[in-house]
Formats: structure tokens, C-alpha cells, sequence
């Protein structure tokens, strides 16, 4: 069982623990000290940078574009929408499916993306496909 206890030695009383790892994996380390206030520090970053986008529109849709040919295998045309709440940041970006001539026959693919606050992809879904030199109607 892990057991924490105040460290002995001149610091402030509840701002630095020695914790006992020898049940721990890892078995026979010494033990630890360890700052609850760097720990505290870490948690805030960690949590204020999930709560501001660390990335700009351009980059994510850069970042998105990249992810998103790995995924598929096929060329980003264009980023025709981005938009950020709750669940992250969601995209629109035009795919190349088909190579025709002349070139306003090819084939596009609409995905929808949605990624998180450090650009990570998280899903994807491709709701249409079109012609390039199609207007686009809704």
C-alpha cells in the first residue's frame, strides 16, 4: 500500500510529502519528495490550457489538413469552415477523391473534422461528395 507522510525537515508543514513507493511498480526506489505546490502549479497550467486554444485558426487548419491526408491517403483541397465550442473545434475541409480533365470535373470529398484545443484530430466524417466546379448549394 502507498503511504504518504509529512516530510521532517525545513520546509513548511504541508507543502512537501515523502511518499513511500515500495509497493509500487518499481519496487526498491527510494522514496520521493515531492511539492504539492509544483503539482498544483502543473494541474492549473495543464487546466488553462485546455480552457484557451493554444493553437490559431490557421495553424489548426494546417494541423487538421495533415492529419486528415494520413488518415485518408487523399489531397486537402481547401478549409471552407471552422468553428470552436464546447466539444472542440470542428472543420470543413474539401478532400480530392478523383483527379479529372479537365480539372472542374474532379471529384471533391466534404469531411467534417473535429479536433481539440492542441489540434489533435478526434473525428472525422465525410458528409458529401461534389463536383470542383459545382456551386455549392444549402
Amino acid at each position: 500500500m502507498n503511504t504518504v507522510e509529512p516530510a521532517q525537515q525545513g520546509k513548511k508543514a504541508g507543502r512537501e510529502y515523502k511518499a513511500k513507493t515500495s509497493d509500487l511498480p518499481g519496487a526498491g526506489q527510494p522514496e520521493q519528495q515531492v511539492d504539492i505546490t509544483d503539482l498544483a502549479e502543473k494541474a492549473r497550467r495543464r487546466l488553462e490550457k485546455s480552457a484557451n486554444p493554444t493553437l490559431n485558426m490557421v495553424e489548426l487548419a494546417e494541423e487538421a489538413k495533415s492529419q486528415i491526408a494520413k488518415l485518408t491517403g487523399l489531397k486537402p483541397v481547401t478549409t471552407t469552415g471552422a468553428i470552436r465550442d464546447e466539444k472542440g473545434w470542428h472543420l470543413v475541409i474539401d478532400m480530392l477523391e478523383m483527379t479529372r480533365i479537365p480539372a472542374s470535373t474532379d471529384i471533391l470529398g466534404e469531411y467534417e473534422l473535429l479536433l481539440d484545443d492542441e489540434g489533435k484530430l478526434l473525428s472525422f466524417e465525410r458528409k458529401r461528395t461534389h463536383l470542383r466546379g459545382q456551386p455549392i448549394e444549402r
